[in-house]
């Protein structure tokens, strides 16, 4: 396993060459410098004049990133003209108040502005000496302080990063979509700055959240270990209407194989929405390449700033959490990270459904689900001991069946057996109401009372009989109870 520690430099989007040069560098600081200098008077400003301050940073910095040709007199005149959604956000929903115009203007973005500076800065001597990354193929943690995962939003909220995907590995770290046609990721973004700014500095320093890609091995072994396996399978809670969030669990984020998905794109199902409410974990998104079939990435230690309502076109954002409750709800473990776990791990699309029911599709997504919930290696501390949070139980659902295609009935055994392998106590499935897994809690019951293992329930699935059925079209619970049920 690699570790890169706090304290370390920053990353940059790329390895070939410096991403940004030293007159780049030096003219994104002189950008911020000045929108910084003409906010500190904010009081004489316009409304519109403090909001277009911010806009006109965003884009001049954008423009450097993408060019190297010094700015010139018509990029700024072009910047000074151009209208974001930004300011129609900060306008309505973060200054409707004289005090929380003061707030805003006084304390979220000059915090914001000097760590998109100190963000600069790091890139700038980091040039020859980046950090090592979390690339795929074996297990590397990263672990950041709250302040530098800051440092690192902050950065990309006012695009000192360059637009660039790493060459298809890692996810684009581009916030200029949110900012030209979705307010609300910007609401979540702004609620996340407006929060943090009012927290001790030596608090966010001093506070830890891991990254951690975590890898297992290759399928034809670990199939192999589920066919044989004597483990018995772990408790199991349905909860027809609950959230994922709801449980002091590791859990589950339905993730594309690029961390973040479509969060600065626009997207809003559940990556997305729970990416927004939690901001630090966009920070993932310039740290970690694509994860392989193998692999999946827990984040540990990122907390909840936001409220929302709704769900996909009806997503909103809905004020700030109560930060005190929420840091009372996820104390500190022993390595300074608040007590909150996620787990990021894709599931396979599925153009041809019948694919998932086959043996490789099986394999695929029980070697994937066992890579997520296998313990993290982040928790093992310097002494050997390891922290008595890792070993929670799971709260998952629905896993890939939304437009991947995904069988709800199959993904629920597959995960249930992964939970079993990698020694979770229990696996709690959220439905979230969805009608096609109303069957488990009794087809659950009647696994439990046969007794099966693991290694029963993997052959059972793997049997000529699962085939010949056609579980597409009779369904898989209907099929496990017509094999637990006596002719």
């Amino acid at each position: 396993m690699e570790e890169v520690t706090s304290g370390a430099a920053m990353p940059v989007p790329t390895e070939e060459g410096p991403e940004l040069s030293a007159a780049q560098i030096a003219a994104i600081k002189a950008v911020l410098t000045t929108a910084k200098e003409k906010l500190r008077k904010w009081a004489d400003l316009s409304q519109e004049q403090r909001s277009s301050e911010v806009v006109k940073a965003v884009l001049l910095c954008r423009i450097i990133t993408t060019s190297p040709n010094a700015l010139t007199d018509e990029d700024r005149k072009k910047a000074e003209t151009v209208s974001l959604l930004l300011q129609r956000v900060i306008n309505e929903r973060f200054c409707a108040s004289a005090a929380e115009t003061e707030q805003f203007w006084t304390r979220t973005i000059p915090f914001t502005l000097d760590c998109a500076l100190e963000c600069a800065d790091e890139i700038n001597q980091t040039m020859s000496d980046r950090l090592v990354q979390m690339k795929a193929e074996g297990s590397k943690v990263v672990t950041k302080s709250r302040w530098e995962c800051a440092v690192i939003l902050a950065g990309g909220f006012f695009c000192v990063f360059s637009p660039d995907d790493a060459n298809g590995q890692r996810p684009t770290y581009d916030f200029m979509c949110v900012h030209r046609l979705n307010p609300t990721p910007c609401s979540f973004v702004l609620c996340y700055f407006s929060q943090v700014a009012k927290e001790p500095v030596d608090e966010l320093k001093s506070e830890k959240i891991s990254f951690t890609r975590k890898a297992v091995a290759p399928t034809t072994d670990l199939t192999a270990q589920f066919a044989g396996s004597a483990i018995a399978l772990c408790d199991v809670k349905y909860d027809p209407t609950g959230t994922i969030e709801d449980y002091q669990c590791l859990q589950a984020d339905f993730a594309n194989q690029y961390i973040g998905g479509g969060v600065l794109l626009g997207g809003n199902v559940q990556e997305e929405i729970r990416f927004m409410i939690c901001p630090e974990l966009i920070a993932s998104m310039p740290l970690c390449d694509m994860m392989l079939p193998h692999e999946a990435i827990e984040i540990v230690g990122a907390i909840q700033y936001a409220n929302y309502l709704g769900y996909g076109g009806s997503l909103q954002y809905n004020g700030p959490t109560d930060l005190a409750a929420e840091k009372s709800k996820h104390p500190l473990d022993d390595a300074k990270r608040r007590t909150v776990r996620i787990v990021a791990f894709d599931a396979l699309p599925m153009p041809e459904r019948r694919v998932q029911y086959g043996h490789r599709g099986m394999a695929r997504e029980l070697v994937k689900a066992t890579a997520a919930f296998s313990l993290n290696p982040a928790d093992t501390l310097p002494t050997g001991a390891v922290v008595g949070e890792a070993r929670l139980g799971v709260a998952t659902g629905n896993w890939g069946c939304g437009v991947f295609g995904g069988d709800p009935q199959l993904k629920c055994l597959l995960q249930w057996m992964a939970c079993s392998v990698a020694e979770r106590p229990h696996m709690v499935y959220c439905a979230f109401n969805d009608k096609r897994v109303e069957q488990m809690p009794a087809v659950v019951k009647a696994i439990q009372d046969a007794g099966m293992t693991v290694g029963e329930l993997y052959k059972l699935l793997y049997s000529e009989a699962f085939q010949t059925v056609q579980p597409w079209r009779t369904g898989v619970f209907n099929f496990v109870m017509s094999q637990l049920t006596p002719a």
